[in-house]
């Protein structure tokens, strides 16, 4: 079955210099409201980008990705 209003997504790739400062305050905002098991979620990915990043310093640089409307995904599958 179709979905006939796809939900829009916001994607923070490791490589932008501005995503450990992003997700650091996505996690404020879900401990602030409480939502503990997503701030330990949130935790887990800026871990994950952390390393990363560690990893591929070269590649870390300013955001430059373009936003993709979700009008242009209506033929992939999206969760």
């Amino acid at each position: 079955m179709e979905n006939p209003d796809p939900m829009p997504v916001f994607v923070i790739k490791a490589k932008d210099s501005l995503a450990i400062a992003a997700i650091s305050a996505y996690h404020r905002l879900c401990e602030q409201a409480g939502l503990d098991d997503q701030a330990a979620q949130v935790r887990l990915a800026e871990a994950e980008m952390r390393g990363w990043r560690e990893r591929n310093a070269d590649k870390v640089d300013h955001p430059n990705h373009r936003h993709i409307p979700v009008s242009s995904q209506l033929g992939s599958q999206a969760c």
